[in-house]
This record gives C-alpha cells, structure tokens and sequence, in this order.
C-alpha cells in the first residue's frame, strides 16, 4: 500500500472526469476544479458536493475501509487527503470544507487531517500569514470546520443547507456543535476562480458562470433586504422607546385621576366645593406590543404599519400627557385660589404641610404666583404625585390618606 491510497481513491470526486488522472492536455467541457462547492473527510469516508450539475449529480461519495484507513495513515509517506483539492490546480471557488472526526467503525483521521494548513500543500510553517496565502488561492473559501461526530450525523443534519446561497454555518447545529475557522466570512459569494484558458466550464456564460453570478444577485439582493429590515427593525426600536416613554406619563396621568375618583366615590366629595375636572380620553391605534391598556384610553383597530401605528401613537401621548396635565393643574390652581378668598389661613396650612414641587405651565404662572405660597417643581413623575395629593385635599371629604408617597406607589 502506498502513502497515498486513501488521497488517490478520494481524488476522482474531485477530477470528476478523469482528466488530472489521465494527464490529458486538453480538458472534458464539463470539468473545471472550480465546480467543487464542498468536501467533506471523515474515517468513514469523504464526500464531494458541485456547484453544478455536469450530468453526475450535485454529490458524490467515496466510502473508506476502516483498516486500510488505520493502516495507510501509518506510513511515513501518508498524503493527507485534504490534498486533494491542490491537485493539478487549485480548487479555487470551494466554499467549505468539513473534517467530521467521528466514526462508525472506531477508525480515527490523522491529526494533519485536521490542520487547515493543510489547504497549501507547501506550507512548512514559519513567518508567512498562512491564513492570508489560503484566502489568496481559494477565493471562495468560508470555513474550516471540525465536528466530533459522524459524517453520516453530519449531512443528516445539514440537508437545510443544501440551497446554493446557503452556508453550513447558517445552521444553528453547526454554530452550536462544531469549530469553525473563518476566512472570507462576509464577502465569500463575490469572488470566484476561474480559468477560461484551460477550461470551458469557467467561460463567461457557461453554466458555472451563471451560477456564481446568480448566487451574487441573490445574496446582495437578500443583504440588501436583511439590511433594510434592520434598519426598519432599529428605527421602529427607536420609536417605540419614544411611544413607551411619553405613554408611561399619560399613564401616571390616569392612574392618579381614576384613583381620585374612585376615592371620591368611596369617601364622599369636599364640603369645600372644588371639583375634579371631567376625565379625558386617549386615542391609540392597535400595534404587536401594545399590551393592556387603561380604562381612559381608546384604541383603533385599523389597519396601519408598526411605524406608523407609533408614530401617531407617540404623537397622541405628548399631546395627551401636555393637555391632561394642563387640565389638572389648572383645576388645583383655580381651586386653591377660590378657597384662598374664603379660607386664607387653611390654605396656607395646606400649602405648608405638602409638598409644592408640582410644574406649572408658564401660562398659569399668574394664577400661581396668586398663591400665597408658589407651586413650584421640575420632575414630571413628583409633580403628578403632588399634584394628585393636593387635589385629594380640595375635593375629597377625608385627605388624611392622600399623602405623597401613597401617589408615588399609586402611579409607578
């Protein structure tokens, strides 16, 4: 037996018509080294996938028998089978190569075997970037990938990525159980090998031309959409984030008013005549994502995008959250400046014992600074605690239970 039986008994996957081994000067029409897609190396066997089909099928297989595997590998002048695509010229356009490691018959793979090196059969070691010499011949070329199982187990769970455009790492068996060694990762589809001089398949035009052009459009095209789709995906993230941000004020708003009539309705209204402002509705349109929503607010069905739906939505909640406010504020303000007519001194008292960090919109400061002691805050989630504190003094008959921290706890 020689060194090189399991690399000679290999090779015709890749000379698929016989032209390296016959030594012949001129090549079949249909062969060209660059029509190899993918090899796979296993003790089991080795296995060959085309980019085209040139009358034999997209695959095909050569099995290995377990002793002859142990037993050539052990000879000192053993050919790594990996070899195979670097014979005669450089399989150029492959795109994967697949080492499974695993057998059914307890044979094993010689450990060059799992040495991407071994892509440059005169690579010795030293200084040069071996990565970068591979990438140079093999323009194509993905990865280098390492499973532990079985090729049969392998292919068994790839047949997903058998589309032209697909890649084995795009299996999430693939990015889970194997080690993968990357080389053009990202722009693999937009080079080629090609050799128009010595073979015909490699023609501009040929069926192989065809595929690696066609492959391009659809990748670039389906990147183009992926990225589209992201760029949609983010600013829709965006938007969102806006919608969440004013709704959660629109929602304090309601939580802090229903929880005012609810206690008026328990408690009985104020002898003192101040009365709640009539409630006020939000409008939002239905979108994936919007979950529960509270009893004030009033949600279309109609039919829109995403974007749009949270685009008028975020619009709605400022709007709201703005006018809302304004409505409950000047109901305190009016309330507080009518008692302060009739009762200075309780409402001094009441202006003393809680707290006045409550905005006022700069069209209301008039009415404010009637006050004997100012309103006066910067945060939006205090000012609508404290103002629904003060509103439960005016206008609920027993507001001994409508301290701050109780709102706080009441709205969040």
């Amino acid at each position: 037996m020689k060194g090189s039986y399991l690399y000679d008994i290999t090779l015709p996957l890749i000379d698929y018509c016989g032209d390296i081994r016959g030594k012949r000067d001129t090549y079949s029409q249909k062969y060209s080294p660059n029509n190899i897609r993918r090899l796979y190396i296993s003790p089991d066997g080795a296995v060959v996938m085309y980019h085209v089909n040139v009358g034999k099928g997209k695959r095909s297989v050569v099995s290995y028998q377990p002793e002859l595997v142990m037993q050539c590998q052990q000879l000192p002048d053993y050919v790594p089978i990996m070899y195979v695509l670097s014979a005669d010229r450089v399989c150029a356009s492959i795109e994967e190569v697949v080492i499974c490691t695993g057998s059914n018959s307890g044979a094993s793979l010689d450990t060059r075997e799992l040495d991407f090196t071994g892509l440059v059969k005169s690579y010795k070691g030293g200084g040069s970037d071996i990565k970068q010499v591979i990438m140079n011949r093999y323009k194509r070329l993905h990865s280098f990938i390492i499973y532990s199982g079985t090729l049969t187990e392998f292919i068994n769970r790839t047949e997903d990525c058998i589309a032209p455009y697909r890649l084995l790492t795009d299996s999430e068996f693939v990015r889970s159980t194997c080690q993968a060694e990357f080389f053009h990762k990202d722009d693999w589809y937009k080079s080629y090998g090609s050799s128009a001089k010595f073979y015909q398949m490699d023609m501009s035009g040929s069926p192989l031309n065809k595929h690696f052009i066609k492959v391009k459009e659809y990748v670039d095209a389906y990147k183009e959409h992926e990225d589209l789709n992201k760029f949609k995906h983010e600013k829709v993230k965006g938007l969102e984030a806006e919608f969440r941000k004013k709704y959660e004020q629109c929602l304090q708003l309601m939580k802090g008013y229903t929880r005012l009539r609810a206690m008026e309705r328990e408690l009985g209204s104020s002898v003192l005549g101040v009365e709640l402002p009539a409630p006020m509705f939000l409008s939002l349109k239905k979108f994936d994502g919007l979950g529960k929503t509270h009893s004030l607010v009033k949600v279309s069905d109609d039919s829109t995008s995403i974007k749009d739906a949270l685009e008028y939505n975020k619009q709605e909640c400022t709007k709201y959250a703005r006018d809302f406010y304004i409505v409950l504020v000047n109901a305190l303000l009016t309330g507080l400046n009518d008692l302060n007519s009739k009762y200075p001194v309780m409402v001094l008292e009441v202006l003393n014992e809680f707290d006045r960090a409550v905005v006022v919109p700069p069209n209301m400061q008039q009415l404010n600074e009637s006050l004997p002691k100012p309103l006066d805050g910067k945060r939006f989630t205090d000012s609508v605690a404290n103002l629904c504190a003060l509103l439960g003094v005016v206008s609920i008959a027993n507001f001994k239970t409508t301290g701050k921290e109780a709102w706080i706890k009441c709205i969040s």
